[in-house]
């Protein structure tokens, strides 16, 4: 029975689902063990790990001046030839893809390493505000740094609104505005 007359909606939690108590962290040192060994090898590509990069956010910063946004992205170990930029009126839309193999065959041992990541990252922007013709990037360092020049004209305008709290301010609001 529910109470106050709600549906009863199912709750489904994983198996390892425990609630939480003041010795939680001594419960299954066994649990503990696996979990920090698949943190390790997911985190690390490497011989023993899956080798797969899979999908990754770069760190982003998103810079505003009078006549531009900047946008660096960090994309350490990519090269400019794996990564699209593409600008549209209100959105600026960054991916890439990394594929790396490695071969080693020395003294009878063969071993064969292979990664392959990817990212896509869409900012949007306000809508006409870019002149998508001026737009320019760069890569040094690791860093990706895209420049979006403003459009001529364009000024954010940015109105504060009044909160009324009852009738009487909203009239007296109504006689400032009209006099």
């Amino acid at each position: 029975m529910v109470p106050w007359g709600r549906k009863a909606v199912p709750i489904r939690r994983s198996e390892e689902y425990r609630p939480p108590t003041l010795w939680a962290e001594f419960d299954d040192p066994l649990r503990d063990m696996e979990h920090l060994f698949d943190r390790f090898f997911n985190l690390s590509p490497g011989f023993l790990s899956s080798g797969a990069l899979q999908e990754f956010n770069p760190m982003l910063d998103v810079h505003e001046t009078d006549k531009e946004f900047q946008i660096s992205l960090e994309v350490p170990g990519m090269s400019e030839k794996e990564i699209d930029i593409s600008v549209s009126r209100d959105t600026l839309t960054i991916s890439g893809e990394k594929k790396e193999e490695k071969e080693e065959n020395a003294k009878g041992i063969y071993r064969v390493e292979r990664r392959y990541g990817s990212f896509s990252r869409s900012i949007p922007l306000p809508a006409n505000c870019v002149e998508t013709d001026k737009a320019e990037a760069s890569y040094k360092n690791g860093v990706l740094t895209v420049k979006l020049p403003k459009a001529v004209g364009y000024k954010e305008s940015v109105k504060k609104i009044p909160i009324l709290t009852n009738k009487i301010d909203a009239d007296a609001n109504k006689e400032n505005t009209t006099n």
